[in-house]
């Protein structure tokens, strides 16, 4: 618990804003290091105990890309678990979560190659979760954005739509749904996802920019002027406030910008 709570008070050291990025640095630097004495004299203290092992997975997935060797560590944590439960999903499931995280940043540095065999490792796990229990929303979730990530995005779609069924209130998963449908030029699906979302929850900011998105592409623009609009109703943002100036000098909405939720 301890570690957990070292872990959120790095992340919303992060957001404070009288503090200088070189003062930020200090202070997230010395809460990784007091949460890992935690969670390892945890392990230490209890090796038997499960939970241990995959906080001490989590703790180090949360640090990927920020320490090296965290990727490792994370899969040695999860990996001890699943020897002390293997019929529990939940740390396979995690596992799989860790390799979709890696194959991402290889992705982003060009490594290809090593990046598929990521995702199909992750795929392999999240299917070992999902047999040991076929209704566990998390893994069919996380095999989604693997399938999707690995450019199978019609099966990415299929696990999305199962876990609608399981969850029909998660809107998170269905806005991923949405997402999946726009990539696919199913705008119809998508936009009955979003409609469906905001019927819910009427302040889903991502849902309204996605439907802007959606109606710009489908040569919409007064209603895509309406969505973004219903954005900046909500609160100011920025970028925004360009992709409106953009609607109105007749250009295309994201033009000079990269498709970014505002949340």
């Amino acid at each position: 618990d301890l570690a957990q709570l070292y872990l959120v008070q790095s992340t919303q050291t992060l957001t404070r804003a009288d503090l200088s990025d070189e003062e930020k640095i200090q202070i997230v630097r010395e809460n990784i290091s007091l949460g890992l004495r935690a969670i390892n004299t945890a392990v230490n203290l209890a090796p038997y105990n499960v939970a241990n092992w995959n906080v001490r997975g989590y703790f180090w997935r949360n640090l990927i890309g920020l320490q090296n060797g965290a990727e490792i560590e994370s899969l040695n944590s999860y990996e001890r678990a699943t020897k002390l439960e293997p019929t529990s999903p939940y740390s396979f499931a995690e596992m799989g979560r860790v390799y979709i995280l890696s194959a991402q940043n290889k992705a982003k540095v060009g490594k290809i190659e090593e990046s598929k065999e990521d995702l199909n490792l992750a795929i392999s796990l999240l299917e070992r979760s999902i047999q040991l229990k076929s209704d566990y929303p998390v893994a069919h979730y996380l095999l989604a954005v693997a399938y999707d990530q690995s450019g199978q995005a019609e099966k990415a779609i299929e696990k999305l739509e199962l876990i609608k069924q399981f969850s029909p209130n998660d809107m998170g998963t269905r806005f991923q749904l949405a997402v999946l449908y726009w990539r696919q030029k199913q705008f119809p699906q998508s936009k009955k996802e979003l409609q469906e979302i905001l019927a819910f929850d009427p302040d889903y900011l991502s849902a309204y920019y996605l439907l802007g998105v959606i109606a710009d592409e489908e040569g919409e623009k007064d209603k895509a002027i309406s969505y973004f609009e219903k954005i900046l109703e909500k609160r100011k943002d920025e970028k925004i406030e360009k992709i409106l100036q953009n609607i109105r000098e007749g250009k295309k909405a994201l033009e000079g910008l990269e498709f970014e939720l505002p949340i």
